[in-house]
């Protein structure tokens, strides 16, 4: 391919670009660990990320959000009334 990286690779850099924290499930294989860290070595060309964003396919949109699917309230998280 384009960026000689696999499809999970490619996702993830997506999201990395698009400002996501992005936690990969974790494996046991050790392969599978380093491909995941295996992201970092390149940046997707602009026309690439907005293509990836504009897909409607609704499995690309499902996520669990921790901060507005809490099952408690959490409070603020802004930081914004934080002492330094």
């Amino acid at each position: 391919g384009k960026y000689k990286k696999t499809v999970p690779q490619i996702l993830l850099r997506w999201a990395l670009e698009n400002g996501f924290a992005v936690i990969p499930k974790s494996s046991s294989s050790k392969a599978r660990l380093g491909e995941n860290l295996d992201v970092f070595d390149f940046e997707m060309e602009k026309e690439d990320v907005e293509l990836l964003s504009q897909m409607k396919a609704e499995p690309l949109h499902e996520y669990w959000d921790p901060v507005n699917d809490a099952p408690i309230e959490i409070g603020d998280l802004s930081h914004e009334n934080d002492e330094l």
